[in-house]
């Protein structure tokens, strides 16, 4: 049986599945996801039948377009700039 869709529960938060789940696949700053989350989520109307799985979906999919995976370290889509040697075709700097 589907379980029905409904709107953001008022006490929606960060559970403890979510952060299982964000520290397994390297991802960070599970505040700053929230917020926007919610922002988009209300602004938008959304209803969810699993809200932590929707949540877990904006943090893979980056809604919140903070451009990396994690604050550790991990890269993310938009990392490396900093050692790109784009005078060479793009490739990075060996040993600054």
């Amino acid at each position: 049986m589907k379980k029905k869709k409904t709107a953001r529960p008022q006490n929606f938060g960060i559970s403890q599945r979510v952060r299982e789940w964000a520290e397994k696949h390297g991802y960070g700053q599970l505040d700053a996801h929230l917020d926007y989350f919610i922002l988009q989520s209300d602004k938008g109307g959304y209803r969810y039948s699993d809200w932590d799985a929707a949540l877990m979906s904006a943090i893979r999919d980056d809604w919140a377009g903070l451009g990396t995976k994690d604050k550790k370290g991990a890269a993310g889509a938009h990392s490396g700039f900093d050692t790109r040697d784009y005078l060479k075709g793009g490739g990075f700097v060996q040993d600054l």
